[in-house]
C-alpha cells in the first residue's frame, strides 16, 4: 500500500502514513466528511420536520385560540361549568350546571350544603386544569 499523500510504501492497513501523517481511508470505509455530510442530511431532515411540526402547531393554535386557565378558573369561580364552555367543552359544562343546580335544591334537606361547594370547586379546578393541559398539547414541540 503507497501513502496517496507522499507516495512511500506503507504498511497495509495503515490509518495514518508514518511517513507525512496524512489519514488514510481503508477500501470500502467511508471517509470521516462523508459520514458528516451523511449525518448533517440526516440532522437536516430531522430539523426540517420539527420545525415543519412546531409551525402546524402554531397554526393550530391560532385557529382554536389558546385559552388562558385563569380566565378559565374565573368563570368557573362565579357560575359553575362557565370555565368548561370557555374551554370548548359544552357536555362537561351542562354536566356540571346539572350537579350544581341538583346540590342546590338539596340544601333544602342540608347535604347541598357540602355538597356544592366540593362541585364547585372540582368545576374551577377542572376548567384551569383543562386549559393548561390543552396549552401545553398545543405548544409542546
Amino acid at each position: 500500500m503507497f501513502c496517496p499523500n507522499c507516495g512511500r510504501q506503507i504498511p497495509d492497513g495503515s490509518k495514518f502514513c508514518p511517513y507525512c501523517g496524512a489519514k488514510l481511508s481503508l477500501a470500502g470505509e467511508p471517509e470521516e466528511s462523508q459520514v458528516q455530510t451523511v449525518l448533517s442530511e440526516e440532522e437536516r431532515k430531522k430539523r426540517a420536520y420539527e420545525e415543519e411540526l412546531l409551525r402546524a402547531k402554531a397554526q393550530q393554535a391560532a385557529r382554536v385560540g389558546i385559552k388562558s386557565p385563569g380566565v378559565a378558573a374565573v368563570l368557573s369561580f362565579f357560575f359553575t361549568g362557565l370555565g368548561q364552555i370557555y374551554n370548548g367543552q359544552v357536555g362537561k359544562a351542562i354536566l356540571f350546571i346539572i350537579l350544581g343546580t341538583i346540590s342546590i335544591g338539596l340544601m333544602f334537606i342540608g347535604i347541598g350544603f357540602i355538597l356544592y361547594p366540593i362541585i364547585w370547586i372540582i368545576g374551577i379546578v377542572d376548567a384551569y386544569n383543562t386549559a393548561k393541559n390543552a396549552n401545553d398539547a398545543l405548544l409542546r414541540p
